[in-house]
C-alpha cells in the first residue's frame, strides 16, 4: 500500500517531457511491481500453509476420534457384561418388605419443659 502511494506521488509530479522524471517513474513502477509480486507470493504461501494446517488438524481429530470411539465402545461392552452378571446374581433374590414408622411429635418440648421447671420451682 505504501508503494502504491509512493507511485501515486511520483506520477502526480511526472512531466512527460523531462526524461529524468520519466526514468524515476519507471524505477518506482518496477520496484512497485516487484513488491507486489513478492507480496502475492508470500500471500499464496500463507494460504497454502493455513490449508495444510487445517487439513492436518482435521486428520488428527479424525484419528483421535476413532481411537476415542473404540475405547468408549470397549468400556460400554465391559460395563454391559458386568451389569448382566450382577443381574444374573440377583435372580431369585427375595426383597424385604420395609415398613416405615410414623415419627411421633415429642410430648415434651423445650418450652413445655421450661414452663414445667418454672412451675415446679414455684410449687
Amino acid at each position: 500500500r505504501g508503494a502504491l502511494l509512493w507511485m501515486k506521488d511520483v506520477s502526480q509530479e511526472l512531466d512527460p517531457d523531462l526524461y529524468k522524471q520519466m526514468e524515476k517513474f519507471r524505477k518506482v513502477q518496477t520496484q512497485v511491481r516487484l513488491a507486489k509480486k513478492n507480496f502475492d507470493k508470500l500471500k499464496m504461501d500463507v494460504c497454502q500453509k493455513v490449508d495444510l494446517l487445517g487439513a492436518s488438524r482435521c486428520n488428527l481429530l479424525s484419528h483421535m476420534l476413532a481411537t476415542y470411539q473404540t475405547t468408549l465402545l470397549h468400556f460400554w461392552e465391559k460395563t454391559s457384561h458386568t451389569m448382566a452378571a450382577i443381574h444374573e446374581s440377583f435372580k431369585g433374590y427375595q426383597p424385604y418388605e420395609f415398613k416405615t414408622l410414623k415419627v411421633r411429635k415429642p410430648e415434651w418440648t423445650l418450652g413445655s419443659l421450661l414452663n414445667r421447671q418454672i412451675l415446679i420451682c414455684y410449687k
